[in-house]
């Protein structure tokens, strides 16, 4: 993912400052998302278990791992920086917005306890650190509203430039309700096709994504950003995406 510099953000220990829950409460209406099925429960059940075995396989991943990208990059020391400090701007310009930082922190997670939590720490390191933050995917809190407070936990703990986050199966009436959830300043829409097929409750039918992309970036009425989960995108996709109006990969 409001679109300006915030330089009076609420200290961290006032995560629900009267502002933002002021925005929040505006934008934001319950009734408004799905009810859920007669077997919530164990539909809510399964969703909080992938969400928790997400971090757990990502966690374990990197148990024995030591090095990160920054372990590639190596800096030339030049003796005449010919520049001054005070001159320096790393401020960055996206979606009519600026942002202090050219960095965000990516769509990580949501949909249970455990990474609600996490939600909530990740919200305060963003306004702590004045960057940009994206939801997880909340498919979960479209289908079940007793999962909303685990993305809602986002926007009350920063006040920066936030993203919303759906897949291309939702409906342009479901990516609004997405953005409204946190008050979002833009919208990810993640492209995921290879792990769709490989998970057992995943989609199979992807003949509508492209017309419900077309229709979300008609529909919101904040910028909307489609990106690949790791497998990439060829030339064809970047083409299509970019003739349809979309406002960046």
């Amino acid at each position: 993912m409001h679109g300006e510099q915030q330089p009076n953000r609420p200290k961290p220990s006032e995560p629900h400052s009267s502002g933002v829950q002021h925005l929040h409460e505006s934008r934001f209406d319950m009734h408004h998302f799905f009810v859920p099925p007669s077997d919530s429960v164990a539909v809510r059940d399964h969703t909080s278990s992938r969400k928790d075995d997400h971090v757990r396989l990502a966690n374990s991943q990197h148990e024995t791992e030591h090095r990160n990208a920054f372990d590639d990059v190596r800096f030339i020391h030049h003796a005449f920086p010919d520049v001054a400090v005070r001159d320096i701007d790393i401020c960055t310009h996206m979606f009519g917005a600026t942002w202090e930082n050219p960095f965000y922190i990516n769509a990580m997670t949501g949909g249970s306890e455990h990474t609600g939590a996490l939600n909530a720490s990740l919200a305060d390191a963003a306004q702590q650190c004045g960057v940009a933050i994206a939801s997880g995917s909340q498919h979960a809190a479209l289908r079940d509203a007793s999962l909303l407070a685990t993305f809602t936990t986002l926007r009350d703990h920063t006040s920066g430039f936030l993203f919303a986050n759906v897949g291309p199966s939702v409906t342009a009436s479901q990516a609004r309700q997405a953005v409204d959830m946190i008050a979002a300043d833009a919208l990810q829409i993640h492209i995921n096709a290879a792990q769709e097929i490989v998970m057992p409750e995943g989609d199979r039918d992807f003949t509508a994504w492209k017309r419900n992309i077309h229709d979300i970036i008609e529909a919101v009425d904040v910028p909307v950003v489609v990106k690949e989960v790791g497998f990439g995108m060829s030339r064809s996709t970047l083409r299509y995406l970019f003739g349809i109006g979309l406002a960046a990969i």
